[in-house]
């Protein structure tokens, strides 16, 4: 899916985000997202530049390290 969320409201998003998860339970689901609160329940995130992987692992794993790229797109979104 990409940015199937971009130009929705943040409680249909939200809907939207639980039938995903719920139709899709048993499948691959790749999201690209630019939004970061889409991604924060993600099995796997993978954080690209410019087509190069800078960093990928569990959102868990990536916000424990303080110099992720990811935690300071997290932190910038709040």
């Amino acid at each position: 899916m990409d940015e199937a969320t971009a130009s929705i409201d943040m409680a249909t998003e939200s809907i939207l985000q639980k039938v995903v998860m719920t139709a899709f339970a048993d499948r691959t689901v790749v999201t690209i997202a630019h939004r970061v609160h889409t991604i924060l329940n993600a099995d796997l995130v993978i954080v690209m530049k410019r087509g190069i992987i800078l960093e990928y692992d569990r959102p868990e794993a990536l916000l424990e390290k303080e110099d992720s790229v990811f935690t300071s797109f997290v932190r910038a979104d709040k």
